[in-house]
Parts: structure tokens; sequence; C-alpha cells
């Protein structure tokens, strides 16, 4: 009963004629990603570097220089270990399905809608376990968020740490309805 709970906030994005083909969430494991073998060593020494700032700052009773490496440490903090306490909630609070028609994803009460027959590029990254990930790329090479900017750092839409991906790609790859 629980799980169908999850997913009953999806019923008012599907119309009358639209049915569930799929429905699923990320899978435990795979927290960390290639550039994590850069970002840790980085994130380690960001850390060293913003609490000695912080001690000393402290140390010398320059407020300024206290609020500064306060910030730089909640900063580094994250980077290290919060990053990965946030993608396992977020993983935790995550549900996928996929209809005829449409590949929707919900997060909290956030809603994510992509129609199937707008879908320009696909791509699927599959684990040893079979598990993996996929995202749809957008038919512009950078877009631009609401203020007009480009947006290189705007997240794609994907479905992420999928347990039995390829299954879930055919059925992406099936003409919508």
């Amino acid at each position: 009963m629980m799980e169908n709970d999850n997913y009953r906030i999806f019923k008012a994005y599907m119309s009358n004629d639209e049915y569930i083909v799929w429905k699923g969430k990320p899978g435990k494991g795979k927290l960390f990603k290639a550039e994590d073998i850069f970002l840790i060593p980085f994130s380690i020494i960001w850390c060293g570097g913003a609490l000695v700032w912080t001690s000393i700052a402290i140390s010398e009773k320059i407020f300024t220089f206290i609020l500064i490496g306060i910030f730089f440490s909640t900063v580094g903090l994250y980077i290290s270990v919060g990053r990965y306490i946030h993608k396992i909630y977020r993983r935790k609070n995550t549900r996928y399905i996929i209809t005829n028609k449409k590949v929707l994803i919900c997060y909290k009460n956030k809603i994510s809608t992509l129609n199937r027959s707008c879908i320009f590029q696909m791509n699927m990254k599959t684990y040893k376990n079979g598990s993996g990930n996929i995202t749809f790329e957008d038919n512009q090479p950078f877009s631009k968020n609401e203020d007009g900017f480009l947006d290189f750092l705007s997240e794609k839409v994907s479905l992420q740490n999928i347990p039995e991906v390829y299954s879930v790609y055919k059925i992406l790859i099936e003409k919508p309805q």
C-alpha cells in the first residue's frame, strides 16, 4: 500500500488515455562517479585549508575572516561529505514512471515531465551489475536558464541508477502511442 502512495502523485499529470508502462526508483549504490578521483582529494585539501584559515581567524579574533572561514569550511564539508548524503536522500525520495506518452520524474512533490515523442536523444550508461543511467539530451548544445544566460551547469533530465537499465531503455526506444 505504501508503495502505491508514493506513485499516486503522478495521476494528476496523466491523461485519461495514458497508462503506466514502467515504474521504479533509483537503486542503492553507485555513489561515486569517475570525476570523484579528482574531487575527493580536492575537497580534502579545500576543507583542510578552510579549517586552518578559520582556526587562525578565531585565534586572531578577526570577525570578517572568521565568517569567510566558516563559509569556505561549510562548502568544503558539503563537497567532501554532504553531497553523498544529499545524493542518498534524493534517491530515497525520487520516483520514476514511464507511460505510453511521457516520462515522469518525481522528487518529493516536484514533477518533471518529458513527452516521449519529443525525446531528441538518449544516452545509456550500464554498470557491471546491469543497473545504469539513462540521460535525455536536449537538442540544443547549451540551454538558457530563466534569466536568459547560458546554463552550463544545468542538470539534464535522467533516470539514475535504474536496476536492469537495458529493459527500461528498450521500453523508451519503442515508439510512443
